[in-house]
This record gives C-alpha cells, structure tokens and sequence, in this order.
C-alpha cells in the first residue's frame, strides 16, 4: 500500500476506521495479484506487526 491508497481507505471507511492504525508498508503497487515476490515482500514487512 502507498500513502494514496491509505488515504483513500481512509476516506472511505472512516467510520469502521476509528481508533485504528492504517501502516502503510511502501510496497509500490507494481506486482500481479499473488506474485510470489509481492508476498515474500509481504511477509518481511508484516513481521513486526504479527509478533
């Protein structure tokens, strides 16, 4: 997610969004839906998040 995406979440659920955090990982939106390196991308910026 980039920091357009993160606003635009934020717009739209602002609501659903109250006293919650949106991180956003500075992954650009350059990948295919299940791309294995997008999800490698994935699973090290998460990790300190799931911990």
């Amino acid at each position: 997610m980039e920091s357009r995406h993160k606003q635009q979440i934020k717009e739209q659920f602002s609501k659903q969004l109250m006293h919650k955090h949106v991180f956003v990982l500075d992954i650009p939106d350059d990948y295919h839906y299940m791309d294995p390196e997008l999800i490698e991308l994935l699973q090290l910026a998460m990790q300190p998040y799931l911990e």
